[in-house]
């Protein structure tokens, strides 16, 4: 049916849908659904209409980082200079980690998997975080509030997709290589200004908090998740824990969710010892060459 339906109708009206259709979650389950009809345009015109599917919300940045992300978890056991650089130099266009992109349904679905898990979790960290104002002090997040979230959201799920067991193949997360390469680790953490480090702790350990409140985390017996393997680490993994849904979360994601409450911020811990202000703004200013190397580009909240 896909396949008759398909070679009836032109590209351009098929073109024409996909500008109707905003968001990637839509466009990844209607590329599922009919493969056939929607997958040669969206593959043909991957790099046009990718940037268009975005949240308006989502600037350049935040779409550079869930690009990133993508790139962290296909090519798995790789050395975060090798990426981080694409956004830490200056004279990098900003389509170049898109590029970087091989032009497939595959991908799309992840990008659409990783926003979609980013915009849970902008929604559950604000709400934890409201709650703690009265209620007639109460409102939405500013759209630098919500910029700065995402930000750190996405930086979380870079930062689990490096360094949260990327050698794992087994169906139940090891504990080899969980936040185990300090000297990466370090260089991760000191491409942003210690404000902004600050900011990704924050959402660590609000998820780490929440998590531990919600053990033991029970997975689904669903025969169809007992030989799943995945490079996919962070958020997207996290969202059916959160969201309360047992027959959703997958013995991957069960297991992960415990390994990270067992093992939270050691990696931290190996680049800041006791906590020791390591990303306190006065350590910039004690250490002026590291506001001499490039980093990110400036927040635009």
């Amino acid at each position: 049916m896909s396949q008759s339906l398909g070679s009836y109708i032109p590209n351009e009206i098929l073109l024409n849908i996909f500008e109707q259709v905003n968001d990637l979650q839509t466009v990844s389950r209607l590329a599922r659904a009919i493969p056939d009809l929607f997958g040669t345009v969206l593959e043909n015109h991957f790099h046009d209409l990718i940037p268009t599917l975005f949240p308006t919300s989502w600037t350049t940045e935040l779409r550079e980082y869930a690009y990133a992300a993508v790139l962290a978890e296909i090519r798995g056991w790789v050395d975060p200079r090798d990426l981080l650089l694409d956004l830490l130099e200056d004279e990098v266009s900003p389509e170049t980690l898109l590029i970087g992109l091989p032009p497939t349904l595959e991908i799309v679905h992840k990008l659409a998997c990783v926003t979609e898990a980013i915009e849970f979790f902008t929604a559950f960290c604000s709400t934890l975080f409201l709650s703690n104002f009265p209620s007639n002090r109460r409102g939405s997040l500013s759209q630098g509030e919500g910029f700065r979230l995402r930000r750190a959201l996405l930086r979380f799920q870079l930062y689990a997709q490096f360094f949260h067991q990327p050698r794992a193949t087994d169906v139940l997360v090891s504990d080899r290589d969980w936040e185990a390469r300090p000297r990466s680790e370090e260089y991760f953490w000191t491409r942003f200004t210690s404000v902004e480090a600050e900011e990704c702790k924050c959402v660590y350990v609000l998820l780490v908090n929440a998590l531990t409140h919600s053990r033991p985390i029970q997975h689904s017996n669903n025969p169809r998740y007992q030989s799943q393997v995945s490079r996919q680490r962070g958020l997207p993994l996290l969202q059916p824990v959160f969201c309360g849904a047992p027959d959703d979360i997958t013995p991957l994601a069960a297991s992960y969710a415990e390994r990270l409450v067992d093992y939270a911020g050691t990696g931290l811990e190996n680049v800041d010892p006791h906590d020791a202000n390591h990303f306190l703004p006065y350590y910039d200013f004690q250490h002026p060459d590291l506001l001499k190397q490039p980093r990110y580009q400036p927040s635009e909240a």
